[in-house]
């Protein structure tokens, strides 16, 4: 579950093939998520909208790993 959900991160940024806002791409994910039958990331509400602390998780290791960039305001991948 857990490397399907790191490809589920990386699919959503090379669909859309630019960097996206932090907000944007959790509201994104939340949607996504809502369409599976297990989903894969669980959700809190937070001031902006939703927010997932494993998703927050799973960035920090795609960008250890270097297939993000380090952002302060969105994701992005390293080398689209």
């Amino acid at each position: 579950m857990l490397l399907y959900r790191k490809k589920l991160l990386l699919a959503i940024l090379e669909a859309f093939n630019t960097p996206i806002e932090k907000i944007k791409f959790q509201k994104y994910l939340f949607l996504i998520c809502q369409l599976q039958k297990r989903q894969s990331y669980n959700f809190l509400p937070y001031t902006s909208g939703c927010f997932s602390f494993e998703s927050h998780h799973d960035r920090r290791t795609l960008i250890n790993a270097g297939y993000l960039k380090e952002c302060a305001d969105q994701w992005a991948l390293k080398n689209p």
